[in-house]
């Protein structure tokens, strides 16, 4: 699901609320609490983030009222901290739909309104451009990148990001860092991004050579072990031939040959008026 962009605070992240201003029941901890169980995890971090939205409804200093109210920058804080508390719990659940609504909602908040950042500002500014990266939306990252401030630019999470792009862009897919990760929750879009560069490594093999070794196979496909190779050639590949002393033979299918040879110049070139755009 591509993230959209958006300057109205989205309703979305609050539909799922269950209750609502007046009748709502009062809270079981201060939303500070809350952002700490939020962050702690486990069973109780739902229904956490349950009373936080509750409580972000009530605030007209965010978008879209975006009102210098009384205690806006306490509100606006706040809001930061369990928006972001609540995309690192995002990564926990089997779907990114709370992540992109969690996003969604922080960055009118981080282009617009003065916020202080806190310890896990740059990360989520990173995972966000990790999401852009493992969905292929080049221009969305770009985009996205332009609206980042100096001192998160240059934060080692961020900056893990931009060099990654780079890579993918130039089909580097051998220097690709996606196993000595900057951060933990990396791990959830970088093994999407992995998975994504694993396929095209293996289109272009199975393109350009008859054979290849198990042992260059492994390394070109990031698999840490023969097994793990194996196992991905039963899963989904099972058209090459593999024989641990011979070799992977690969058998010119419909993927194969000259037809995907061409396939894989157009996708260079689309890449280079993509570069050629954003220069």
């Amino acid at each position: 699901t591509r993230l959209q962009r958006t300057d109205s605070f989205p309703f979305s992240f609050f539909q799922h609320a269950s209750c609502h201003r007046p009748t709502c029941a009062p809270m079981s901890q201060s939303p500070e609490a809350l952002i700490k169980t939020l962050k702690a995890g486990g069973p109780n971090a739902a229904p956490a983030l349950e009373q936080l939205k509750v409580v972000l409804l009530g605030f007209d200093s965010l978008p879209p009222l975006s009102l210098p109210t009384p205690n806006a920058r306490a509100e606006i804080s706040l809001a930061v901290s369990a928006l972001e508390a609540g995309c690192l719990y995002s990564l926990s659940l089997p779907s990114t739909t709370l992540f992109d609504t969690c996003t969604s909602a922080l960055f009118p908040i981080y282009t617009t309104l003065p916020y202080t950042p806190t310890a896990d500002t740059p990360t989520v500014h990173a995972l966000l451009l990790l999401r852009h990266l493992s969905t292929n939306d080049l221009p969305l990252f770009h985009s996205t990148l332009l609206t980042y401030p100096p001192p998160i630019l240059s934060h080692p999470h961020v900056a893990y990001c931009v060099s990654l792009e780079r890579q993918l862009m130039v089909g580097s897919y051998g220097s690709l860092s996606l196993t000595s990760l900057p951060h933990p929750s990396f791990e959830t879009f970088a093994s999407d991004l992995r998975d994504a560069a694993r396929e095209n490594v293996a289109d272009a093999m199975e393109a350009s050579y008859e054979s290849l070794s198990v042992d260059t196979m492994k390394d070109l496909l990031m698999f840490s072990s023969v097994e793990e190779l194996m196992a991905y050639v039963q899963d989904g590949r099972p058209d090459w031939d593999v024989d641990p002393v011979a070799g992977v033979k690969f058998v010119q299918g419909e993927r194969g040959g000259r037809a995907e040879g061409m396939s894989m110049v157009g996708r260079c070139l689309a890449y280079a008026e993509e570069v050629e755009r954003i220069v």
